[in-house]
């Protein structure tokens, strides 16, 4: 068994707790902030693409990712050759999915303005 003591212990936490700019983070707040998936396809953008989605960001609502991820769906339905389009849908799902995961005191992005299950 290996002997750490709280300095180790705080030099692991303050490498796990990065920022945006992978400097140690100040908060947690701001090491869950630079964990947030980008919401945007990590793959290449190759051939022609036939529309411009923009992600609603990390501080936007569930709700705005929701109404993204259905934009997402439309697109593939409307396009299903066109890998671009399952690349934002996979996103998408991945930043809903992260978000789920989180437990609801590290939420940093913005409440959703309507009642759940209201549309």
């Amino acid at each position: 068994m290996m002997n750490t003591n709280a300095s180790t212990l705080s030099l692991r936490m303050q490498r796990r707790l990065l920022n945006m700019q992978g400097m140690p983070a100040s908060s947690m707040l701001d090491s869950v902030y630079a964990q947030h998936p980008p919401g945007t396809p990590t793959k290449p953008v190759t051939g022609p693409v036939p529309w411009l989605l923009d992600n609603p960001g990390r501080e936007a609502p569930t709700e705005d990712w929701l109404v993204y991820r259905a934009s997402c769906e439309q697109l593939v339905a409307r396009h299903p050759n066109n890998p671009r389009a399952q690349d934002c849908l996979d996103a998408a799902q991945e930043v809903l999915t992260w978000r789920a995961a989180l437990p609801e005191h590290l939420h940093f992005w913005r409440e959703d303005k309507r009642e759940p299950g209201i549309r």
